[in-house]
């Protein structure tokens, strides 16, 4: 799984949802809810609240 790595190296920070490859959630900094419960959304959420506070 190159690829994901150097997404996730590019990117700064690397978010897997809990049921994404185990290759790829070894490599993420956090892992968040699976694609069923909106892991996404929760992670962008957080991030979108967390910077209004600035």
């Amino acid at each position: 799984m190159r690829r994901p790595c150097r997404t996730r190296r590019w990117a700064g920070q690397g978010v897997a949802v809990c049921n994404a490859h185990p290759d790829l959630r070894r490599v993420a900094d956090e892992v968040t809810g699976s694609n069923d419960e909106e892991g996404v959304a929760q992670v962008i959420e957080r991030l979108l609240l967390s910077s209004r506070r600035v």
